[in-house]
């Protein structure tokens, strides 16, 4: 569960069903069969693991956006969790139907985003045989539990939603023009043009448009630059072939050109091990040794470049954040939106946040998500 998609439900019910859903796909043993999937997105904490000569997978496998399991399930096994979803969420006393219907909010967020959506939200099943499907069976489970509702309020839900963040914190890093900024640990580096930058919690990746370099930055647990540089020769077994120490915009820095070789081919490595305050920045940038020398000026851009962030303006970004307030007149949830102050090219995003259509009634005094600082 993501922050990302709690904030598309509108009511606990609708978090109760997909929260059984995913239990369901891990009950049913689903992920055991997608084993090898799940291990290639833990990419990135050590080299080794880093040989791959799929870069499309690996890409897919790193993740964008709410993307948190990297599992793709078959239809069988979609329509098995929805099963399950529906039973747990049932017998607990929630209303399940509510369930079918987020499958037409999931829907529209596909059709509007190109991000690769969670696994809950796969196209695997049609969306509207899905709904069908789960309404009748949330009709069946009733009968075989003796259903009791809890009737929760879906206000209590939503104003529990009220201030957390929406979308990507800036604070955790993001790219402004050629440039990656991380606020929080203030630092910064380069982008080289027409290269992709995938942040995840735990490492940073750059990889260029024909797909032939990589370039990894992480934090790393070390004594000092040296020590780092030492274990990562050790973890990786890698072969040196230069080495040297230096202070880079102040800090003290060990770099290491060296190469890899295992059965599944060789890599040329350029990594920058970088002291800065407690933390111990490792930069990797890599290559087939016949490709290396091509990015290896690419590789330096964004290394040499790495420094602390002085300007005030990166250091006090802040993210968006989840709004609730009550609609100050009734109406069409357009006409609400703009009462609200919301711009006119948000609301469709915001519509199918509120899992709602823009011409959909409106009572005043309702619910209503919006998006603001």
């Amino acid at each position: 569960m993501t922050r990302g998609i709690l904030a598309n439900f509108n009511s606990e019910d609708e978090l109760a069903g997909v929260l059984g859903h995913e239990i369901g796909h891990v009950v049913a043993r689903h992920g055991a069969e997608q084993m090898s999937r799940q291990q290639l997105a833990g990419l990135g904490l050590g080299l080794g693991s880093a040989l791959i000569k799929d870069l499309d997978e690996f890409i897919e496998a790193a993740g964008i956006g709410v993307q948190l399991l990297f599992l793709k399930y078959s239809r069988s096994q979609e329509s098995e969790s929805d099963m399950l979803g529906v039973e747990y969420s049932t017998k607990l006393g929630y209303d399940s139907h509510k369930m079918a219907g987020f499958f037409q909010t999931l829907n529209r967020m596909s059709e509007q985003s190109a991000q690769s959506l969670p696994s809950f939200m796969s196209t695997h099943p049609d969306p509207g045989d899905r709904e069908t499907r789960v309404h009748a069976l949330t009709d069946e489970w009733r009968q075989k539990v003796n259903y009791t509702p809890l009737n929760k309020d879906s206000r209590d839900y939503l104003r529990r939603l009220d201030g957390i963040v929406y979308g990507a914190d800036p604070r955790h890093g993001y790219v402004d023009g050629q440039m990656f900024y991380h606020p929080t640990l203030e630092f910064q580096f380069p982008v080289p043009s027409d290269w992709r930058v995938i942040n995840t919690t735990n490492a940073v990746f750059m990889v260029n448009s024909d797909k032939k370099a990589i370039v990894q930055m992480t934090l790393v647990e070390a004594l000092s630059a040296s020590d780092a540089g030492a274990q990562f020769v050790e973890k990786n077994g890698v072969t040196v072939r230069s080495r040297q120490s230096k202070m880079l915009n102040g800090f003290p820095t060990l770099i290491l050109t060296s190469e890899q070789t295992s059965e599944d081919g060789s890599l040329k490595i350029i990594s920058y091990f970088i002291e800065k305050k407690d933390n111990i920045y490792v930069f990797h940038g890599y290559a087939d040794p016949v490709d290396f020398d091509a990015y290896v000026e690419s590789f330096r851009l964004v290394m040499n470049g790495f420094q602390e962030v002085r300007d005030s303006a990166v250091l006090n970004v802040q993210p968006d954040r989840l709004r609730v307030r009550e609609a100050p007149r009734s109406g069409s949830l357009s006409s609400v939106f703009t009462a609200l102050g919301v711009e006119k090219e948000d609301f469709n995003e915001l519509a199918i946040l509120n899992g709602k259509r823009l011409d959909n009634s409106i009572e005043k005094g309702a619910l209503i998500k919006i998006v603001g600082k």
